[in-house]
């Protein structure tokens, strides 16, 4: 597959072009105009894993009964059907589309499985078999490495290429929770149980040093990376959002506006937006610089993941209402104009 990245920008699909928000103000007069949540047609069961491709074009999410679903995003930030896998054979954990190649999205799950899709074509291009159901999977910023962790509490490093696991591989005393790489790939950032983040050397997997991120006991459930690198942010069990600067892993501040722990956050793509979500039935959108409310997504049920669009101040979520003794999955885009 060449490494090129294939846009969609042939024909442009989206009505308006993304605005600038300068000012905490200016965000919310944007969302107070653009409050619109457009319901997306899952298809098959609760998603509870999402991705954008590099472009935008493109948005993936995998199923609790095995499938990997990619739509189309047209004109109004509608999401027309499309791409529809074969069946993992168990859920789907965890999705990412290509860094680079707007075609190529990898999936795992928890049967074993790690399958890597050009969504031109139904079948996988590559599959292996891991030691252990996965849970979690993402890319270098290169995008010749899927990194993908394991039940088993292990990290492993697969080469695009070969589509074979490489050497080393890094494993925790403690459950992971998330991993995400610095803008160069150089670090790679593991959060755990007992409010610990672990810094490894992301070439070699060697580790660098352990940070204590929240109180000791909670869990770090969820990391964010802002485009440039600068700051990381970690969502934890304790409720709490915390912003830290990455060159110094300093702690900027924290965000506490939730009573239920922290399942997913999302910077957007200047970094100038937070989002985080939680059992709470809302998504808090804060400024990052100030850690104050932007905007509050109202709806009713808990949220299961989230991720901005990689251009536009759009959010994709997750999640499943309660009808009548009944879960009702969903997913959603807000940020459309009312």
């Amino acid at each position: 597959m060449a490494t090129k990245v294939l846009t969609a920008s042939r024909k442009d699909p989206y009505s308006r072009r993304a605005p600038k928000l300068e000012t905490r103000r200016t965000a919310n007069d944007h969302f107070e105009k653009n409050c619109r949540s457009r319901a997306v047609d899952v298809g098959r069961g609760i998603a509870r894993a999402l991705s954008w491709n590099v472009d935008g074009s493109k948005l993936a999410f995998g199923t609790q009964d095995g499938h990997l679903s990619v739509g189309t995003v047209e004109s109004g930030f509608r999401i027309s059907s499309g791409f529809q896998s074969t069946n993992h054979g168990d859920e789907v954990t965890a999705v990412s589309f290509h860094p680079q190649i707007a075609n190529v999205v990898a999936s795992v799950s928890n049967n074993k499985t790690v399958n890597l899709w050009d969504i031109r074509s139904t079948k996988p291009a590559s599959s292996m078999v891991t030691k252990s159901g996965n849970l979690l999977c993402t890319w270098t910023p290169c995008g010749n490495y899927l990194t993908v962790v394991g039940k088993d509490d292990k990290v492993r490093v697969i080469d695009k290429r070969t589509f074979t696991e490489t050497e080393p591989s890094f494993s925790s005393k403690n459950a992971i929770l998330d991993v995400i790489y610095d803008e160069t790939g150089d670090l790679l950032f593991v959060s755990t149980f007992n409010g610990r983040i672990e810094v490894l050397n992301g070439r070699d997997l060697h580790h660098l040093q352990s940070k204590q991120v929240h109180s000791p006991g909670t869990n770090c459930n969820a990391l964010a990376m802002t485009r440039d690198g600068s700051r990381l942010a970690c969502g934890g069990s304790d409720s709490l959002i915390s912003l830290w600067t990455v060159d110094d892993m300093m702690c900027e501040r924290t965000i506490g506006r939730y009573d239920w722990p922290i399942r997913a956050i999302s910077f957007s793509h200047d970094g100038r937006l937070l989002a985080g979500a939680s059992e709470d039935h809302h998504i808090d959108i804060a400024w990052t610089n100030t850690g104050g409310r932007v905007y509050e997504v109202k709806h009713d049920a808990e949220t299961f993941s989230l991720a901005w669009h990689p251009v536009h101040y759009v959010l994709a979520y997750t999640g499943a209402e309660h009808t009548s003794g009944r879960e009702k999955p969903f997913v959603r885009i807000f940020g459309v104009h009312a």
